[in-house]
């Protein structure tokens, strides 16, 4: 599971992430290198300017995600699972964002 906390806020949002993507998510958060690219999307994501991660559906308890590249100039949106959009933006260093839709209707709030 990846917890997201809101940036100057006080909500979580738990994502599941299942074990393949689990594992590049704690490669990359341990500044571990992740193995060769291996797919198109992720050769262009190591070489893309930039590139961000927005969590813009919760449906049937699956979080969904638009993983939005800037490569070469030109801008690229990729919509697939939340985990599969965490997991390769984070290894590309994305921005992770979540509509506020989201994080009203499956953010969790932690009190003391």
């Amino acid at each position: 599971m990846v917890l997201l906390k809101e940036k100057g806020g006080q909500r979580y949002l738990p994502v599941y992430v299942d074990k393949a993507c689990a594992g590049m998510v704690g490669k990359v958060l341990k500044g571990e290198k992740c193995v060769e690219a291996n797919t198109e999307l992720e050769k262009v994501l190591a070489m893309a300017e930039s590139a961000s991660v927005t969590i813009t559906k919760f449906e049937n308890d699956t979080f969904y995600a638009r993983l939005s590249i800037n490569y070469q100039g030109r801008n690229y949106e990729v919509e697939c699972l939340a985990a599969k959009a965490l997991a390769l933006g984070m290894r590309a260093g994305a921005q992770l964002f979540a509509d506020d839709s989201i994080l009203e209707k499956a953010g969790v709030t932690a009190t003391a």
